[in-house]
């Protein structure tokens, strides 16, 4: 179901916009019967930042690697207000 997702999602997008590449994402969820949906977005790669690039890290890692809570929308939020700072 992910590979046709995404190839709507990028037939749909560059039929509109062009052939520039791509950043995807995916939001898988299923409710108690076990149906599952799956929603995809497509946007354009942001530039690359000028250097120097400055990093900093926050917080523990996930407990599951391989899995990652939409909830991160909303707690990388206050992250990005650091980073105007």
């Amino acid at each position: 179901r992910l590979d046709g997702a995404a190839g709507a999602v990028v037939d749909a997008y560059r039929a509109t916009h062009g052939g520039e590449e791509l950043k995807l994402t995916f939001l898988v969820s299923w409710d108690d019967a076990g149906a599952t949906t799956v929603a995809a977005h497509a946007s354009p790669l942001p530039p690359l930042p000028s250097k120097p690039v400055r990093v900093e890290t926050r917080g523990a890692p996930r407990a599951n690697a391989a899995a990652k809570d939409s909830a991160w929308v909303s707690a990388r939020a206050p992250l990005e207000a650091l980073q105007s700072k």
